[in-house]
């Protein structure tokens, strides 16, 4: 039944007015529903999104509900584990000086002996299809996220769209099809457990963001439901207003004037960008230091890193956080990833250069647009200086699909598309026992086959529905 339905919808948009017809509904609903991205000088417009849902395997779709507490717990664990997250991101932190200047706080940190006793986490890993035996697609993780993770909120209203332009023409898809994301609801529920737990109902969540935001709206309907629904209040703040805005008292409560700040939640901090000078760099120290509830620490924070992914799947190392059962099902989601480490430099170097349409190189970074591919890819190894501070991962093959998208104020029919998946997932503890576990929606990311960088602000990438 999708298969059908999916190609009846794109047969309709495929005509030109029946498509402009469409693109006026949405802007309509997007403009009533608050789905927008800022455009810079101030101005908005729909978020990139497509017209149409998109089919997705239903045993896999289930799959990555099912993974997201499990890999939501491993790098809970992995986090808690400091000798082995600073043996495994040693040899990256001397070669990359962002993730060097992370290291460096966090074992200072550390060093201090400062521990928080409520811990949160809000990820999101993604996930590619990739063919295995019998022509069948299986998921495989592009990279988990654990810092700043984006349309959380947004994301959750594309079910939505794609329901109301249905009903308009005259379609009926029922809710077993087309799925809800409850990220919208669920994240800012978990904030607000930490703040409960945090225990001063004086105390505000501080929103850690970009000085320019154009995704501010994503974040901000995030703190509407913060404040209709649980009536806390937050603050907007930059990295450097903790540090010129902010005092510790001797008990290490961070103070934002005479008010606590109980969680502070990162929509930032992922990129070196954010901390042009030392103050961003001391206002990140204060928040560790500090009481606080920190999403995520600067030990969640690298355990996202691309070097702890490939280290991961190096063998006995997921077993040693997981159980027997949960790390086998863990591994089925690995691509191959391989490390430009001392001990396997020549053999990565030699997979790379023999076929580089096969790998993607990637950094030590979050935010998209970093990774490097084809001649690229072989400009870079060739020059065999910096490659610890990378990861090569095998190129993913998902199957390619027709879709209709609105982007840059325009519809248009991308006839070769791919979808990448991503699950939001919390995680919550508090003196050590789980509060939270659970996987709390989803993104799906359409962009055209022609496209490496997946980007949905810059226009690249846009939001997307499953139809199963």
């Amino acid at each position: 039944m999708a298969v059908e339905l999916h190609k009846q919808w794109f047969a309709r948009l495929s005509d030109k007015e029946e498509r402009d017809n469409e693109a006026e509904k949405l802007i309509a609903w997007c403009a009533l529903n608050g789905f927008i991205v800022g455009v810079g000088n101030g101005d908005l417009r729909p978020a990139p999104v497509s017209m149409m849902p998109s089919l997705f395997p239903r045993d896999q779709f289930e799959e990555a509900k099912v993974l997201s507490p499990l890999f939501n717990q491993l790098y809970r664990n992995v986090a808690d584990d400091s000798e082995w997250l600073c043996e495994h991101l040693k040899s990256v932190s001397r070669e990359d000086p962002f993730t060097g200047r992370l290291f460096e706080l966090y074992q200072q940190v550390l060093s201090e002996g400062h521990t928080k006793n409520i811990k949160l986490m809000i990820n999101r890993s993604d996930y590619m299809l990739h063919p295995i035996e019998d022509n069948r697609f299986w998921l495989k993780q592009v990279e988990m996220n654990t810092i700043s993770v984006s349309f959380c909120a947004l994301t959750s209203k594309v079910p939505l769209l794609h329901r109301h332009l249905a009903e308009l023409s005259g379609q009926d898809i029922p809710t077993s099809l087309l799925p809800a994301s409850d990220s919208i609801t669920k994240i800012p529920h978990a904030l607000a457990e930490a703040w409960r737990l945090f225990g001063n109902p004086k105390a505000v969540i501080v929103f850690l963001v970009q000085i320019g935001e154009k995704n501010a709206f994503d974040q901000q309907w995030l703190q509407s439901v913060l404040w209709n629904t649980h009536h806390i209040k937050t603050v907007r703040m930059t990295l450097r207003d903790i540090e010129e805005k902010t005092t510790l008292t001797a008990n290490r409560d961070l103070m934002l004037g005479d008010t606590p700040i109980a969680v502070a939640y990162f929509r930032a901090g992922y990129t070196p960008n954010d901390y042009p000078t030392e103050k961003e760099w001391e206002g990140r120290l204060k928040l560790e230091r500090s009481t606080s509830v920190v999403c995520p620490t600067l030990a969640e924070h690298l355990s996202g890193a691309k070097k702890i992914q490939q280290e991961l799947a190096n063998p006995g190392e997921v077993e040693r956080f997981c159980s027997p059962d949960e790390a086998v099902r863990i591994r089925k989601a690995f691509a191959g990833l391989h490390s430009f480490d001392e001990r396997n430099f020549e053999k990565t170097v030699e997979l790379a250069l023999a076929d580089p349409s096969k790998y993607v190189l990637k950094p030590q970074r979050e935010g998209g647009g970093n990774n490097f591919y084809g001649d690229d890819l072989l400009a870079i190894v060739n020059q065999r200086k910096g490659l610890p501070a990378y990861i090569l991962m095998e190129k993913l093959r998902p199957p390619v699909y027709s879709s209709v998208v609105y982007r840059h104020g325009q519809a248009s029919v991308v006839e070769t598309a791919i979808g990448e998946l991503g699950t939001y997932a919390t995680h919550l503890t508090h003196n050590g026992k789980t509060v939270i576990n659970e996987c709390v929606g989803y993104n799906l990311r359409t962009k055209s086959t022609a496209i490496n960088d997946g980007g949905v602000v810059a226009g690249n990438a846009v939001l997307d529905s499953v139809i199963l």
